[in-house]
């Protein structure tokens, strides 16, 4: 477990220790999100599929093509 303190900017701005940016593999432009839970705020990467990705990794159809458009979308969400 790594614990690290930070501040907050007058713009509400904070930032991520570089321990914490290592741990999350986190760069400048990356996207992350928070999540509240009990135990107080998550940090997690976001991860975001690009098209291309998800087209090389679809599988090849062996359906209809309507049934292999939705496989495809159930893979996505």
């Amino acid at each position: 477990m790594i614990i690290k303190t930070g501040s907050i900017t007058v713009k509400g701005q904070v930032t991520i220790p570089k321990e914490i940016r290592e741990y999350l593999d986190v760069r400048p432009g990356d996207h992350i999100y928070f999540e509240s839970s009990k135990e107080g705020i998550i940090i997690k990467k976001a991860y975001s599929k690009k098209l291309g990705d998800v087209l090389t990794s679809a599988k090849p159809f062996d359906a209809s093509v309507n049934e292999s458009i939705k496989n495809i979308r159930d893979e996505w969400h």
